[in-house]
């Protein structure tokens, strides 16, 4: 029993002096609790934005040049005149040179003939020629574009190429550009001898 009642003591001085010592510990302040604030994250919108389309550009039109097309001149259809081409009668007119009737033939055939000069030659020279046969006449076809020379009996005297609307000279007949009856060579104008034998009855 007595060693009961000492173990008793023996723990409540243990028991006291523990508390006692406890509460002399200097408390330790709590340290104060931190609250770390995030930072408020701003919500992502979801709205998608307009996506800008695209600009395709056009594409270039390239307009193709086009050669112009070469068009030949179109040959007239050749003019029937008393059913004869303008190639027969011009044969006809060459083979008649001053036979009889040739300037009606010229003047039936060649409907589009003007007179573009008339030969009346001076008195030194009229005088060798008979009369009948005075003046000269120079008749020019475009159609044909030749020139038709038609004396004062009705006879052609000569066809010269083109539009001869001036006196006929030496030169016409020497370069070919005129076919003339070798009776009028002997005109003096022309480097004749004024000696003419007319024969046109």
């Amino acid at each position: 029993m007595e060693k009961r009642l000492v173990l008793i003591l023996i723990f409540s001085f243990v028991v006291i002096g523990c508390t006692t010592q406890i509460s002399e510990v200097e408390e330790i302040p709590e340290e104060p609790e931190i609250i770390e604030e995030t930072p408020e994250v701003e919500e992502e919108s979801f709205e998608t934005e307009p996506i800008a389309e695209e600009t395709v550009p056009e594409p270039e039109i390239v307009e193709e040049v086009q050669e112009p097309e070469v068009v030949e001149p179109t040959k007239p259809e050749p003019k029937i005149i008393n059913g004869k081409t303008l190639e027969k009668r011009l044969e006809i007119a060459y083979d008649n040179l001053h036979e009889a009737g040739s300037s009606k033939q010229i003047l039936d055939d060649f409907p589009d003939v003007e007179l573009v000069y008339t030969d009346d030659p001076d008195a030194s020279i009229k005088r060798m020629f008979p009369p009948e046969i005075l003046p000269f006449h120079y008749y020019y076809s475009e159609e044909a574009d030749k020139t038709f020379n038609l004396c004062g009996v009705g006879r052609s005297v000569f066809i010269c190429d083109g539009k001869l609307d001036r006196e006929i000279s030496k030169e016409d007949i020497d370069s070919g550009r005129c076919e003339i009856l070798p009776l009028y060579l002997s005109d003096p104008r022309l480097g004749g001898s004024g000696d003419f034998d007319y024969d046109f009855n």
